[in-house]
């Protein structure tokens, strides 16, 4: 891990703590996107049969998160 990332979680979590307004912190993910595109027909989109399943005609968004992002 980079030394100045790890420098700035940690001087964000001392002054969240130093503030008073929460003793934790948390990150809520989506789906991994990277992972799920190496599943059997993540996302409904089967590769080997190349085929694809739309579910409500194909207008439903979804959340999906990146090893990057994170």
């Amino acid at each position: 891990m980079h030394v100045l990332t790890t420098y700035a979680k940690v001087a964000t979590r001392k002054l969240i703590a130093d503030l008073g307004k929460s003793s934790f912190i948390a990150v809520v993910t989506g789906f991994w996107y990277e992972y799920t595109l190496a599943m059997p027909a993540s996302f409904g989109i089967d590769f080997a049969k190349r085929a694809a399943h739309f579910y409500d005609d194909g207008e439903t968004k979804i959340s999906v998160s990146t090893m990057a992002q994170v």
